[in-house]
């Protein structure tokens, strides 16, 4: 099976068979059967759960092969002197590790079970994001002089024009 690269998530993606986001094309106007003549397509669940499993099967492997160059570095280098750099790079490599899975972890969850001040901040205000989200697109992106300026001039009496 062929694989893609994400270059958000910095690593290959299986390249699964998906499904055509349809929902999307309905919302737009009438007679526009696709954004820009592309269509979407989303993955289904249970291919996101793969991938999620993957990706942390990956991040994890990463970790463990970090923690092994650690070891070996650290009994090594008064042998080596060379291997203090190895060392401290490997050191560097599992506290960025675990400094990442703890920060996205405290966003949707009490890392570790532990009410941590401060961690689970989405489930908790997600009303109160989701609200001031809604008003940063709405007056940086959906403002009369942003689409004039951002929209082609042939678009503008058409979609704008009949809004």
């Amino acid at each position: 099976m062929a694989e893609l690269y994400d270059p958000t998530a910095g690593c290959a993606l299986p390249n699964f068979p998906r499904r055509a986001a349809s929902d999307a094309n309905r919302a737009l106007s009438p007679g526009v059967s696709s954004i820009h003549n592309v269509t979407a397509t989303l993955p289904t669940d249970a291919e996101r759960r793969l991938a999620l499993r993957r990706m942390k099967a990956l991040a994890t492997s990463l970790l463990a092969v970090a923690a092994v160059v650690f070891a070996v570095a650290f009994a090594l280098q008064d042998r080596y002197p060379w291997l203090g750099f190895v060392r401290a790079a490997a050191e560097g490599a599992m506290v960025g590790a675990l400094a990442d899975w703890f920060a996205v972890t405290a966003l949707f969850r009490h890392p570790l079970g532990l009410r941590i001040p401060h961690t689970a901040i989405i489930p908790t205000r997600k009303d109160e994001i989701g609200a001031t989200l809604g008003d940063f697109v709405e007056t940086n992106f959906l403002s009369e002089v942003f689409i004039h300026e951002s929209s082609p001039r042939h678009l503008r009496r058409g979609l704008v024009g009949g809004y």
